[in-house]
């Protein structure tokens, strides 16, 4: 099997949600020289945007998307330890999570995918996490960035809570904080002083990096 094959074998797998043979299909990639961050761009986050595009157009229903979210993160799950190895960072943790009151899972998972591809050490909190839960959570990590999902436009009032309890704390200039969803925008991350917003996660990614960027340069 080439590595063409082997790549749409694991893509598949991603939009069948089987998580039990994508552990096996990576492995015979990565037995083939297939790199773990090619696996993750060109075959996971693929599936996965397929799968979003899918459902968005009613073609595919919230059953498959948590079926395709799993088999995901079990090969995510896989590729972790490679990737992060292959990266040397100063302080590159994430933490990430969709905001109180809000169950979306799938944006939130791709762009947690991505950052992982990235370099990035990624600390994902799940959905319908509390302000209390995010500032413990930045408390334990330490992470460079607080990324906020949002895709309820009812919880936008909830992501700003989180931003507002975040500025009260003294250590709101070591954290930056990057927010995106489908309910949130350019100008709304302005209004709550969010340092970053990302309409995918491509553009999230990107502005990942010019924010840990920042934060290396404050620190020298």
């Amino acid at each position: 099997m080439d590595e063409n094959n082997i790549i749409s074998k694991i893509e598949a797998c991603i939009m069948d949600g089987d998580s039990d043979m994508i552990e096996q299909t990576i492995r015979i990639g990565l037995e083939q020289g297939i790199k773990p961050d090619e696996i993750v761009n060109m075959a996971l986050l693929q599936g996965m945007s397929k799968m979003g595009r899918l459902f968005r157009d009613n073609e595919v229903y919230v059953p498959d998307v948590i079926l395709a979210a799993d088999a995901m993160r079990t090969g995510l799950d896989m590729l972790k330890p490679m990737l992060s190895k292959a990266h040397s960072t100063l302080n590159r943790k994430i933490v990430i999570g969709t905001v109180q009151n809000d169950l979306h899972d799938l944006g939130k998972t791709i762009i947690s995918c991505s950052f992982t591809a990235a370099g990035f050490d990624v600390v994902d909190l799940g959905v319908d996490v509390s302000s209390k839960r995010f500032l413990h959570a930045l408390e334990k990590e330490k992470p460079c960035i607080l990324a906020l999902s949002c895709t309820l436009s009812f919880t936008l009032s909830d992501l700003k809570d989180v931003v507002e309890e975040l500025n009260k704390t003294p250590n709101r200039s070591n954290v930056k904080v990057l927010v995106g969803g489908l309910s949130v925008t350019q100008r709304f991350a302005d209004s709550i002083g969010a340092d970053a917003y990302s309409l995918n996660a491509e553009q999230g990614v990107i502005a990942a990096l010019r924010l840990m960027q920042e934060l290396e340069k404050k620190a020298n």
